[in-house]
């Protein structure tokens, strides 16, 4: 079935799927590859809440994780270690409450434009790019 100027079909596992990364440029992804990636439970599109009264520390399993509880003076967040497959990904942090100081981990990776505090209801978005092994700050 053709609908206006493109081609409509039934998805497979080896269908393509276009997307982009951070610097815009274009990957093509097969559906199994998409797939793989939530099984294995690299790719967590549920959204996580993390009660974090007496919390110092927190590693992100979601890629929307949403801290509760009291403000903090210091707080560490672990993201996933530097990995090919997470290339383009985007995972976002938001916090009910200020946290004074921040520090943002992630193994073999290092992170571009990330703030030294978390300001209470505001989100933070940092997008992975494999080609630099960076976590950079992102809308």
């Amino acid at each position: 079935m053709k609908i206006n100027s493109y081609n409509n079909s039934t998805p497979t596992t080896s269908t393509k799927l276009i997307g982009s990364n951070s610097t815009g440029e274009t990957f093509n992804f097969t559906l199994q590859s998409v797939f793989d990636l939530i099984y294995s439970g690299v790719l967590n599109v549920s959204p996580s809440v993390v009660t974090t009264n007496a919390l110092t520390s927190a590693t992100i399993s979601s890629t929307n994780t949403y801290f509760t509880g009291t403000t903090g003076a210091s707080f560490a967040i672990t993201f996933p270690a530097a990995n090919s497959n997470l290339n383009g990904i985007k995972y976002t942090v938001m916090s009910t409450a200020a946290r004074a100081t921040t520090t943002w981990i992630s193994t073999g990776a290092t992170f571009v434009g990330a703030p030294t505090a978390l300001v209470a209801n505001t989100p933070v978005c940092f997008q992975y790019n494999h080609s630099d092994l960076k976590w950079y700050i992102s809308l």
